[in-house]
């Protein structure tokens, strides 16, 4: 399934509003968290395939880049 074709709604805790990237391995969307303590702020949500999560290299990946995220502080860099 591809963000483009995957009908939006919410994802736990959090409401997708839009796409954002539709790459290979995860789509990335804009969502808002439901909680009013994030009223207003917006956050970026990736998600995959559940095969792939299973994957061990997948998951390490997706570790790396938090890590490498975690590092950065700018207005352009959600949180």
């Amino acid at each position: 399934m591809t963000a483009s074709s995957m009908k939006l709604g919410f994802m736990g805790a959090y409401q997708l509003v839009r796409p954002l990237h539709d790459g290979t391995t995860w789509q990335t969307y804009l969502a808002q968290h439901t909680h009013p303590q994030y009223q207003g702020e917006l956050f970026a949500v990736k998600l995959t395939q559940p095969t792939i999560a299973l994957s061990s290299v997948h998951v390490r990946a997706l570790q790396e880049q938090l890590f490498a995220l975690s590092w950065l502080e700018h207005p352009a860099v959600l949180r």
